[in-house]
């Protein structure tokens, strides 16, 4: 970690060893190239930001770029926010706003830019910052699980959606696809982007079957889980239907069930 002590925020920085276009890439993480367009970006996507301010001058700061940034674990990670690199002496209004002392300084914020969801000082290795990024996500580190050991009722719902027997098996065992239905919806929450992207397929494949359970996981304690349930949904059902709607994932408990309980209507509808 780097103080800036008496050095200024100049742009009299040396020359920097990599260049950055409109937008840059480490591994799959495409990086956006100013704090508005990254607030613009992730309120489309419903992503948080994830900000690096970092400085052409800090050895921590290009380490994290060259032996953290380009880790797989953490590529994976960072795909799930609107990512944004700030030079500090190039971007001088918002080192001020983020109260910039010491680079490298890590922040992940709520898709408004307002709310600090995580705020992190110096170098960490890829094994702490994917922790401590993944706990900021609320992303759940299952592991490699195998199929096997997942609930009987999950496994069958899972194979009667791929089948396409799902109503059937919802008129003769409505209590084990109900619960199902929900164990596939808290598997949104996954650590592999490979895994979400999965259960995000086969949930679109029940359509509005999968309603009730994607409202309920949008009151889930799990921030990934939350996040992943309102995009399913918005996928799921017609922009026209959605009219009037809202839910921020990252509102604080009370403000989001005011919200969801405008939702209530969808359940009875599917």
């Amino acid at each position: 970690m780097q103080s800036f002590g008496s050095r200024s925020l100049t742009k009299g920085s040396a020359v920097f060893l990599f260049f950055f276009f409109a937008t840059c890439a480490f591994g799959q993480a495409t990086w956006e190239r100013s704090l508005s367009v990254a607030i613009k970006h992730a309120t489309t996507t419903h992503t948080p930001i994830f900000i690096d301010l970092y400085a052409e001058w800090c050895g921590p700061c290009k380490m994290l770029e060259k032996d953290v940034f380009s880790v797989k674990k953490v590529q994976t990670l960072l795909k799930r926010a609107t990512c944004l690199r700030l030079d500090v002496d190039q971007h001088q209004d918002e080192a001020r706003r983020f109260n910039v002392t010491s680079i490298p300084r890590l922040l992940l914020l709520s898709p408004d830019g307002k709310k600090v969801l995580w705020d992190a000082m110096g170098y960490r290795d890829a094994e702490t910052f994917a922790k401590e990024l993944r706990d900021a996500l609320g992303v759940k580190d299952t592991g490699a699980r195998a199929m096997s050991n997942e609930p009987p009722a999950l496994t069958k719902v899972q194979e009667s959606l791929e089948s396409r027997s799902f109503q059937r098996l919802r008129v003769t065992d409505p209590k084990l696809a109900a619960e199902g239905m929900t164990l596939l919806v808290a598997k949104l929450g996954a650590f592999s982007e490979s895994d979400f992207n999965q259960v995000a397929t086969i949930l679109t494949k029940a359509g509005r079957d999968a309603v009730p359970a994607l409202i309920q996981g949008m009151a889930s304690k799990t921030l990934a889980v939350r996040v992943g349930s309102y995009k399913v949904l918005q996928a799921i059902l017609p922009k026209g239907e959605l009219s009037g709607l809202s839910f921020n994932p990252w509102a604080n408990t009370p403000a989001r069930e005011n919200q969801l309980s405008r939702w209530s209507r969808l359940k009875i509808l599917s």
